[in-house]
């Protein structure tokens, strides 16, 4: 691939045009370089030490280095999705994308040397997919603009059932477990539980989401704020969300 012609630079009179010189540009090289940019050392569920899943992770950066683009559009396949690390379940999509794609993937990579993948491999992918699609459905639920707590709550206990339902899966117990450990981080929390307590959803007499000692931590903390906010009303202060610097 070449790049030439002539540029004239703005800054300059028009009598002096400034040549560009050809340059041999190596595809090869030029797609491994924009590879790196994107997601070089990017991983998914950084939190998640399993085995193999880094190194599908290099096979697939190393697919996209194949010319195949062209291949994928004629077969009406969607192209690649690459990890990001700025973008919450770009990991997750890039692994599901081969699960999705497997027949015209292995028809595709057959014989190359630079991608291969064996049938451990693509059962770690599958079994991965299948154990972290509710974590990704999870987290685009919850971008939802006006999300109280308690939906915040029940979104995560319908993640925590549906992984609990993932039978014959070490996966999906690892995940089970941290996901059981830190719920319990999250019910410690008074301002959590004062939260729940105002949600009739979740506070109801024999309610099985919130027992009647996490009902008390709630009022107690609602009693004191309440308490708290009278108090500074008493002396002349206002409790506002807007910055004090903003009032009039």
């Amino acid at each position: 691939m070449l790049m030439e012609g002539w540029e004239e630079h703005q800054n300059l009179p028009r009598t002096r045009k400034i040549p560009l010189v050809s340059i041999a540009v190596d595809e090869n090289l030029l797609a491994e370089l924009c590879v790196k940019m994107v997601t070089w050392g990017g991983l998914p569920f950084n939190s998640l030490d399993q085995p193999g899943l880094k190194d599908l992770l290099q096979i697939h950066t190393n697919a996209l280095k194949l010319p195949f683009r062209r291949v994928i559009e004629q077969n009406n396949v969607k192209v690649p999705v690459l990890d990001n690390e700025t973008r919450w379940n770009s990991g997750f999509l890039m692994l599901d994308y081969f699960v999705k794609n497997e027949e015209f993937l292995r028809e595709l990579i057959d014989g190359n040397d630079l991608v291969q993948l064996s049938e451990e491999d693509w059962q770690f992918l599958k079994e991965y997919c299948t154990v972290f699609e509710p974590v990704y459905c999870a987290t685009v639920r919850l971008q939802n603009e006006s999300l109280t707590m308690g939906d915040f709550f029940f979104i995560w206990l319908d993640c925590l059932m549906t992984v609990e339902e993932i039978a014959n899966s070490q996966m999906a117990s690892t995940l089970v477990a941290a996901m059981k450990n830190r719920q319990t981080l999250l019910v410690e929390g008074k301002p959590f539980l004062a939260a729940l307590y105002l949600d009739p959803r979740i506070n109801y007499v024999q309610s099985d989401l919130m027992s009647d000692e996490q009902k008390k931590i709630g009022l107690q903390h609602l009693l004191q704020l309440w308490s708290k906010m009278r108090t500074r009303e008493s002396h002349g202060g206002e409790l506002s969300s807007v910055p004090s610097s903003r009032q009039s």
